[in-house]
């Protein structure tokens, strides 16, 4: 018999969970490429290493800044 496994919830606006969804660059070109609806098609994409946390109602949060390649070259 299975053993019930408990449901974990991971939330992607702070730094853990963003790094556990999005640590290995693939799942997010993939998950932009979801959202941009084929509008646009990105190829690649380097974090740069330059985090910002800020202050939203009192939860911190980090910003993560992105280079991104598209399709096109650009």
């Amino acid at each position: 018999m299975l053993a019930h496994s408990k449901t974990v919830f991971i939330d992607p606006t702070n730094d853990e969970g963003f790094k556990r969804l999005f640590g290995h660059k693939i799942n997010l070109i993939n998950f932009l490429n979801i959202i941009f609806r084929s509008r646009k098609t990105l190829t690649d994409l380097t974090y740069l290493d330059t985090a910002r946390i800020v202050s939203a109602e009192d939860i911190g949060k980090v910003m993560f800044d992105l280079v991104v390649q598209r399709s096109t070259g650009e």
